[in-house]
């Protein structure tokens, strides 16, 4: 679906503006209350409001590429469509500088009886592109989506793949300013995605982008800020890595406050020798019901300290965890993220799937993973982010989850082209004659 309205009394640097915006719905309990409330004309009600969106004001500017989130029914694609013209606001201004081409859900936009060639010249069109311009990324568009001669089929024999493919190549070819994609992306297969995101990384270079998924490491990686929407009204609106951390803590605990303000009043005494361990500051964000509490947290490898892990050493990150009440089922684990908040390793008892005794009240236990080799990693700064839980891997309780606990820097055998790269890799070259 795309659109293109202009904001006639927006700075320069701002392509979205929304002030206030609300929408509501009426929800009838039965399909005579309709009948009822337009006989009744207002004077009397037979129906509930429900309100999708509750005062949401924001600004975008010009090359952003900002990421929404938020749990199902909070209200992103909601937003999305108001954004998109495709929705009216119930109350509140909505202004809009620039052609918008939105990736939404799968239906949205494409007519299913005309054919995918046909669907791609009128959506250009919509989109205000002359003959020449829809002439000329036309076989961009084609080639991007790869779907052979299917673009001469109808629509409505597409397979859901299929759909967001076209979909996708109409909508980042046709020179929009504002790129709104929502969750779509997670139809295609594998090879379709990594070539989506790479094509929202060259776009981001020079647009706009409002990037909307449950997929918190795609947001941290691709947006430079983030929005998070819970109950139709906006929570936090910042730093990717900051809004995902709340928003992770969101999720597992909900708003019911058992978090612990000052975590020295969560921490009882405990008889551990805490030498080379890393004491949990005030400083350190973290969330939990505090059951169990992280008392410290060390990382080495065999030869360096908490400072610095050497890639292709073995290593030992270890937990001391002290016990406030019964853990049935406990559950152990870390994740390793780079300065952008990616997550790059992690691991837990319960996907090693190593079960561990129950722990209990009043004591204090020490877990211990031990890594072989540590992977090759690209040199620079990581965190080392420290968690447990009592329960299964699908269905679990967080009891304490420290964020960036241990702050080190990894030193690798070699350059890795990637992220990381395997070691001790053995390259044979042998001639041969065909």
């Amino acid at each position: 679906m795309s659109s293109d309205f202009s904001g006639k009394n927006m700075p320069a640097d701002l392509t979205i503006r929304a002030s206030n915006i609300c929408k509501s719905y009426h929800i009838y309990s039965k399909p005579l209350d309709r009948l009822k409330q337009s006989l009744w004309r207002g004077k009397k009600c037979f129906f509930k409001e429900f309100h999708a969106l509750k005062n949401v004001s924001l600004e975008i500017r010009k090359g952003e590429t900002v990421g929404i989130i938020g749990s199902n029914g909070s209200g992103k694609s909601t937003l999305l469509q108001i954004l998109c013209g495709i929705l009216n606001p119930s109350s509140g201004e909505i202004e809009v500088h620039g052609r918008v081409a939105a990736l939404l859900e799968l239906g949205a936009g494409f007519n299913p009886e005309f054919t995918g060639r046909e669907n791609v010249l009128m959506n250009a069109a919509i989109m205000g592109l002359t003959r020449e311009q829809i002439v000329s990324c036309y076989d961009q568009i084609v080639e991007f989506a790869d779907i052979g001669r299917f673009i001469e089929q109808p629509v409505k024999t597409y397979s859901s793949g299929m759909y967001v493919r076209l979909a996708f190549a109409t909508a980042v070819n046709v020179s929009p300013d504002i790129l709104i994609v929502d969750e779509a992306l997670s139809v295609g297969d594998i090879r379709f995605q990594q070539k989506c995101m790479s094509k929202i990384k060259q776009f981001c270079q020079k647009g706009t982008v409002i990037f909307v998924s449950h997929d918190t490491t795609a947001v941290t990686e691709l947006c430079s800020r983030v929005i998070w929407i819970e109950s139709g009204k906006i929570i936090m609106d910042g730093l990717p890595k900051l809004v995902v951390e709340k928003y992770i803590q969101y999720m597992y605990e909900g708003n019911t406050g058992t978090s612990c303000d000052d975590p020295k009043t969560c921490l009882s005494s405990s008889s551990y020798d805490m030498k080379g361990f890393n004491f949990i500051e005030d400083n350190i964000r973290q969330f939990g019901n505090r059951s169990a509490v992280i008392k410290g947290v060390r990382i080495q490898s065999e030869k360096g300290s908490n400072g610095s892990i050497y890639s292709g050493m073995p290593c030992e990150i270890a937990i001391i965890i002290d016990v406030q009440k019964d853990i049935l089922n406990p559950i152990i684990g870390y994740i390793v993220k780079d300065r952008l908040g990616r997550e790059i390793i992690g691991d837990s008892t319960g996907l090693i799937k190593q079960d561990i005794p129950g722990f209990s009240n009043g004591n204090n236990y020490l877990v211990s993973f031990k890594i072989e080799n540590w992977p090759n990693i690209q040199a620079g700064d990581y965190s080392l982010s420290i968690a447990v839980a009592d329960g299964s891997l699908e269905n679990h309780i967080q009891c304490h989850w420290l964020h960036d606990a241990v702050i080190f820097t990894n030193i690798p055998v070699r350059t890795p082209a990637g992220i990381f790269s395997i070691l001790n890799t053995d390259v044979k070259v042998s001639r041969f004659n065909t």
